[in-house]
């Protein structure tokens, strides 16, 4: 873990916490689950901050609150033609 005055970083915690929102989100006990991921949400500033990020961001997306893409934009692969 790098930094201190509780706003340290795991990156490899922080690619396992959507799994931790959505268990918590499913009404699972997450500290008993997930205890080392509960430990660093609880002490950890930046940690903190993710796991309120992606509660939110799972919130809106039940609700259906994200905007609908209308219209897909084609990938640009003129790239692939190019001769030299």
């Amino acid at each position: 873990m790098e930094g201190n005055n509780n706003s340290f970083v795991n990156n490899d915690l922080d690619e396992r916490m959507p799994d931790y929102v959505r268990a918590e989100m499913a009404g699972d006990d997450v500290a008993l689950a997930y205890p080392m991921m509960h430990e660093y949400v609880t002490n950890s500033e930046h940690a903190r901050q993710l796991h309120e990020y992606l509660l939110e961001t799972e919130k809106l997306a039940m609700m259906g609150l994200f905007p609908e893409i209308k219209r897909q934009i084609p990938p640009d692969l003129s790239f692939l033609s190019e001769t030299e």
